[in-house]
């Protein structure tokens, strides 16, 4: 066998090495998140809590926390911290947002 094909054969068998090793590894990067099963998640958990809060948006979403932007009847807007605890959604914190509409107090009469 000449130098030549030699230095072929042996630039072909390590290419397939690579090839191989590369095809069987998997990429170890975080999962995507399904936003839309996260807003639906925790609306409903709103909803079961028979709170007038609707969903508005949604802001960070990982798989164990997300940020939802709530309105309720009167407009008032919040920014809410909700984390997963087992198969469930909860509440952790929620703050008014800047600017947006404050619910007016009732006068009585």
């Amino acid at each position: 066998m000449s130098n030549k094909t030699l230095s072929i054969v042996t630039a072909l068998s390590l290419s397939s090495l690579t090839l191989a090793a590369c095809a069987g590894s998997t990429a170890a990067g975080p999962r995507p998140v399904n936003v839309a099963q996260v807003r639906n998640e925790i609306a409903d958990t709103i909803g079961r809590s028979h709170d007038s809060r609707s969903v508005v948006s949604m802001g960070k979403v990982t798989p164990e926390r997300a940020t939802v932007f709530t309105a309720n009847g009167t407009g008032a807007r919040q920014e809410e911290t909700w984390v997963r605890h087992g198969a469930a959604w909860e509440l952790e914190n929620a703050s008014p947002i800047a600017g947006a509409p404050a619910a007016t107090p009732s006068t009585g009469g």
